[in-house]
């Protein structure tokens, strides 16, 4: 037999409905939702998807002014042709 422990964590209710909701969708109930949690979070070294701060994007333009003085070369009409070559690096 497996060991197992017991995993206790409060969360707001409204939260706690409103995953479970989600979960039962497809099928699932919490506990099952999060061993898959913990087991991709093993598989993968880290946490099962990315985090993001994006409190930096509304100050971003502050470091590098409005963007109106860069010159862009981008073709209106994109050549997706065969015979279109990729550069390698």
């Amino acid at each position: 037999m497996i060991n197992t422990a017991l995993v206790q964590v409060r969360v707001d209710e409204a939260l706690k409905d409103e995953v479970t909701n989600i979960y039962n969708h497809y099928g699932l109930d919490l506990p099952t939702a999060i061993r898959i949690f913990m087991k991709k979070t093993v598989a993968v070294n880290g946490l099962p998807f990315d985090l993001r701060d994006d409190s930096n994007k509304k100050n971003i333009w502050q470091y590098f002014g409005s963007g109106k003085d860069i010159e862009m070369n981008i073709s209106a009409e994109p050549d997706f042709s065969a015979n279109t070559k990729l550069e390698t690096m």
